[in-house]
């Protein structure tokens, strides 16, 4: 569902709202010095949130997504989502009707939020991000939520910063994608949040392989893993691997299921799959035969997967059975995730151990429209709703359940930042 209003292209590619008065925006400064060091913290936002949050009444309304508030009739529906979009001076995206946009600026948003991810991007030099289309578009795009963070951080007060805040426009990435691979990203066209991140990532590292520099996309996003099978019976080992992926695949209905399942053994006193860690791993455990082409036996036996290296975000993508799931398999789904992750729960080998990652962002959808929730530090650790141009406070992780039951959000994309 894409933003109804209209907006011309502004300086820097901003969207402005035509009669809204323009106030310049304060720059970083044109070296990449200067950005990459803007780059390197984990931005504590805006000043005004406790304002924005107080003059907004609170943390929640009692909505659910794209709804009105409960038991309340007197304001009108426009005014009540004007009011919310306003809670935090955070830059949104554009997409007003028929551009489709939300996908991308779902993934962009939370990109932009993994901290090792927008260090690299903006520590890019010129020679390196000016040799690609996608590349370009999205270093640009990255700058200018920069400045309007920026913007947003020094306003003296809420009204300066409500009057700062300006939508950022995703076109020109947008136009890159839609010629940057054999993946079909046509303007105007909505399309998968998976395939654009591989999207993105392979055209960072074309660039990285014509110029003969190591991959930092592995290196900040990629597990790198040696997969074989070793067989319990005949003791082979056969059906060995590595490779690099960029997402952890897991079945969201396998994850409820083992939940349920691991509540039941915790009530008999049985330790299961009771942690994040070990459910996702249970949800897409993998089994071969022993190959006899190599001497095996030809039994089944589960494959093993050692880590070789662990990357500064871990990616989860949740697979599910449908794109219309009933509220309650998607709150019960949700519930079998946590905040954190033990890598060593997952991957075997000396890499994975004592690596923990927390949950930063994830990208979800409802039917054909995508938006991101995000953690932010400057709401002590609270996730924040990116939806398109709005942006709004969410709650801790109990409140983006409720929501994703209530709006039907089913998440399909997950980050998790490596902690210390």
């Amino acid at each position: 569902m894409a933003s109804s209003v209209g907006s011309v292209s502004g300086p820097l590619g901003l969207a402005e709202e035509e009669e809204e008065e323009e106030v310049p925006l304060p720059l970083l400064g044109g070296s990449n010095a200067n950005l990459a060091a803007w780059g390197s913290t984990d931005w504590a936002g805006c000043s005004q949130l406790a304002g924005w949050e107080q003059a907004s009444g609170g943390e929640d309304d009692g909505r659910a997504l794209g709804g009105t508030p409960q038991g309340s009739s007197q304001a009108p529906l426009g005014v009540l989502e004007a009011q919310r979009a306003q809670q935090l001076a955070l830059p949104g995206l554009r997409n007003v009707v028929g551009e489709y946009n939300c996908f991308l600026n779902a993934v962009v948003q939370c990109l932009w939020r993994c901290a090792a991810f927008r260090q690299q991007v903006l520590g890019w030099l010129p020679s390196f991000f000016e040799a690609h289309p996608v590349v370009l578009a999205l270093r640009r795009l990255f700058e200018q939520l920069g400045q309007q963070e920026a913007a947003a951080a020094g306003a003296g007060s809420v009204a300066a910063a409500a009057a700062s805040r300006r939508v950022v426009d995703p076109t020109q990435l947008r136009v890159a994608l839609s010629g940057a691979s054999e993946r079909t990203f046509g303007l105007g066209e909505m399309n998968d949040a998976g395939e654009v991140l591989l999207t993105i990532y392979e055209s960072i590292q074309a660039v990285e392989q014509a110029q003969g520099l190591p991959s930092s996309v592995q290196a900040c996003m990629g597990l790198t893993v040696k997969e074989a099978m070793h067989c319990k019976s005949c003791k082979v080992v056969t059906h060995r691997s590595d490779y690099t992926q960029y997402f952890y695949n897991a079945q969201a209905a396998g994850m409820q299921e083992l939940l349920v399942r691991a509540m039941e053994q915790r009530r008999r006193g049985i330790l299961g799959a009771n942690t994040m860690g070990k459910r996702p791993k249970e949800s897409a455990k993998l089994y071969k035969s022993c190959d006899v082409d190599k001497g095996g036996c030809g039994s089944k036996q589960p494959v093993s997967h050692c880590l070789l290296r662990a990357p500064d975000v871990f990616t989860l993508q949740l697979a599910w059975r449908s794109h219309s799931e009933a509220p309650e398999d998607i709150g019960a789904a949700l519930r079998a995730l946590e905040g954190t992750l033990a890598l060593g729960e997952v991957y075997e080998g000396e890499t994975a151990l004592g690596r923990r990652y927390r949950l930063r962002s994830l990208v979800g959808y409802y039917g054909a429209h995508y938006s991101a929730f995000v953690a932010l530090p400057e709401l002590g650790g609270e996730f924040a709703l990116f939806d398109d141009n709005q942006v709004s406070r969410a709650g801790g992780w109990g409140a983006v359940v409720r929501k994703c039951e209530a709006g039907r959000i089913q998440p399909s994309v997950l980050f998790y930042e490596a902690e210390g």
